[in-house]
């Protein structure tokens, strides 16, 4: 993976503000995360270098049902999420549309 540019670094902190938002408050994201309160914070401030170490990410994400700061670190990987339940989906590889051909 290349170096993380401050572009993109300013995006992850975005990204993990949202989630933070979307949880409620700092205090209620943090005792979700089992973090400080002080800890939270920082994940929240533009201006701090600190990122929201994974585990905290996806138990965020498991309170609010959406994968803000994976979609990102997807992208930053070049991928996409796709959910798993949406229509055409499985048709998303060259095999699975191959399957569909054959079965009709």
């Amino acid at each position: 993976m290349a170096e993380i540019s401050s572009q993109w670094f300013y995006r992850l902190k975005a990204a993990q503000r949202d989630l933070i938002e979307r949880c409620g408050t700092i205090e209620r994201a943090a005792a979700i995360a089992s973090l400080s309160k002080s800890q939270m914070g920082r994940f929240n401030n533009a201006g701090d270098p600190e990122l929201m170490p994974l585990s905290a990410v996806l138990l965020l994400e498991a309170e609010c049902g959406t994968p803000l700061v994976t979609s990102v670190m997807a992208e930053l990987n070049g991928r996409r999420l796709a959910d798993a339940d949406a229509p055409g989906a499985a048709n998303a590889t060259m095999m699975a549309a191959h399957a569909d051909v054959v079965v009709q």
